[in-house]
């Protein structure tokens, strides 16, 4: 049987950087799913932490995209807004959320988890 990825509605102006979101639950890792947003200067990342482990979380940071490489660096380790969960059907409405607010110019307020 062939895993099938996770069906996931991108809305207009995002880009797939890499997809490793399965439905699946075989992959526990850090790099499942990037998504850029480049007209309104967005990174939208989905992985697993702490990587490889059972106990860990799905997490979505939502980061500022900047093209000068040391504020990108330090945008990762501030962003702008972050989601945990282990109900991926939780993750998935959420990443839908999430690129339709920034899509239609609305900001997600802070909820750093």
């Amino acid at each position: 049987m062939i895993d099938q990825l996770m069906p996931l509605r991108i809305s207009a102006g995002w880009r797939v950087e890499y997809n490793q979101f399965f439905e699946l639950d075989n992959i526990l890792a850090e790099d499942l799913l990037q998504l850029s947003n480049h007209k309104r200067f967005k990174i939208l990342d989905l992985g697993w932490y702490p990587s490889n482990r059972t106990k860990g979380m799905y997490t979505i940071n939502l980061i500022e995209l900047s093209y000068d490489e040391e504020q990108q660096i330090n945008n990762w380790s501030t962003p702008l807004y972050q989601f945990r969960t282990k109900d991926k059907q939780q993750i998935v409405y959420k990443l839908e959320e999430i690129m339709k607010s920034v899509t239609d110019g609305v900001p997600f307020k802070d909820d750093i988890a």
